[in-house]
């Protein structure tokens, strides 16, 4: 799991940079679309701690459908 944490960790840092570090050339959409992402990756860094800390033997994710599969 901390690999997953640490992952989380990274894209989080990487759009922080991004938008601080560009935020005077981002357009309103790009900054609402940055907000987007945060929103979705947060979600999904909580549904992914949730599913690990009741089953800390499955490590692995799928796709299938358009739906994540933990395994």
């Amino acid at each position: 799991m901390d690999d997953i944490e640490f992952a989380f960790s990274q894209i989080t840092f990487f759009l922080d940079a991004l938008q601080e570090n560009n935020n005077h050339i981002l357009s309103e959409s790009d900054k609402d679309n940055l907000a987007e992402v945060r929103k979705l990756i947060s979600q999904a860094w909580g549904l992914c701690d949730g599913e690990w800390r009741q089953n800390p033997l499955r490590k692995a994710v799928s796709m299938k459908g358009g739906q994540a599969i933990i395994s």
